[in-house]
């Protein structure tokens, strides 16, 4: 017999992307893609225009990958400053 029982697990919300992550690493690549595409929202295309989206930026992934860097170290350091005050 199968018992259920609830469990609970840390999870790490990004809230532009409203969604959860299961790894700190995982919530600061969607915030950062996210916020991303908030400020270089995509365009539609028809026939004639392809469309544009931030993927086509030249080294997109480098930003992408830069600003997930930013966002976790400012976690880090937020987790660490707690640490050191409490």
């Amino acid at each position: 017999m199968s018992h259920i029982e609830p469990r609970t697990h840390l999870v790490w919300y990004a809230p532009t992307a409203r969604r959860h992550y299961l790894s700190k690493q995982g919530a600061c690549v969607g915030e950062a893609r996210a916020k991303i595409k908030v400020k270089y929202p995509g365009e539609r295309g028809d026939e004639s225009y392809p469309g544009w989206s931030w993927h086509d930026l030249p080294r997109a992934e480098v930003i992408l990958k830069r600003y997930a860097r930013v966002l976790f170290r400012g976690l880090t350091r937020q987790a660490k400053a707690a640490k050191i005050s409490s």
